[in-house]
């Protein structure tokens, strides 16, 4: 029972959230604002999974790669918009997104079987 009242006030934070949302005129720049703060909160977030895996598993390198690689990959979906509009842009967008969520899907689980093994052996021997 407690933790859906823990739920509850997301849910009512994102429904509020639309309605106020749906019925508002924002200016470009405020938008624009709002991104780079979602945008903040984000990096934040992943920066407090990423850093400790970093500093116990001593994998910089692979960060860093990771890192570049990430930021590479947005600037080409940049372009990509400038050069296409419309839904072609738009459906590229959403292909590419599923894409990354499903590599990322597979690396965990590639991740997690491996560290399961680690154990599995640790114990057997």
């Amino acid at each position: 029972m407690q933790a859906l009242l823990y739920t509850l006030a997301p849910v009512l934070a994102v429904v509020i959230g639309a309605i106020v949302a749906s019925r508002t005129k924002l200016k470009p720049s405020l938008v624009a604002g709002l991104q780079h703060l979602a945008a903040g909160v984000v990096f934040a977030a992943a920066a407090t999974e990423i850093l400790p895996q970093v500093k116990h598993e001593a994998s910089p390198s692979a960060t860093l790669i990771g890192g570049a690689a990430g930021v590479a990959t947005m600037l080409g979906l940049k372009a990509f918009e400038a050069r296409f509009k419309g839904p072609t842009a738009l459906l590229a967008a959403i292909g590419f997104a599923t894409a990354v969520i499903a590599i990322k899907g597979g690396v965990e689980i590639l991740r997690d079987a491996r560290a399961e093994t680690k154990k599995s052996e640790r114990r057997s021997s």
